[in-house]
């Protein structure tokens, strides 16, 4: 089975910024963003599309908290640039973790691994 294609990953300043916060706050914030970036890299189409107002094609992915790993969820705006081979990531929030809010992955999956 071949290996996935990975598409470059840029961000803009204030991702970065944002991100670096969210750690300092919460260092399971990290392990967010990776995943973000893991998903991205070989599922650019993942997330919700929409046009805004100016006419530019973006991208909204949620990564919820796990109630089992108790950590923040992120949202992101993002644009895929297929012609590029890249996604841009313009935009991240991230949420402290709520109880009330975070989910219970599947039964299927095997979280002990």
């Amino acid at each position: 089975m071949p290996a996935p294609k990975l598409y470059t990953i840029g961000e803009q300043t204030q991702v970065s910024d944002a991100t670096t916060t969210a750690i300092a706050t919460d260092p399971k914030a990290d392990d967010v963003y990776e995943a973000l970036i893991w998903r991205l890299a070989r599922d650019p189409e993942c997330g919700t599309r929409f046009v805004s107002a100016d006419d530019t094609e973006s991208r909204l992915v949620f990564i919820p908290s796990l109630r089992h790993k108790m950590n923040p969820a992120l949202l992101a705006k993002y644009r895929f640039l297929p012609e590029e081979e890249k996604i841009w990531i313009d935009w991240v929030e991230f949420y402290p973790y709520d109880e009330a809010q975070a989910i219970d992955p599947p039964k299927a999956f095997d979280l002990h691994r």
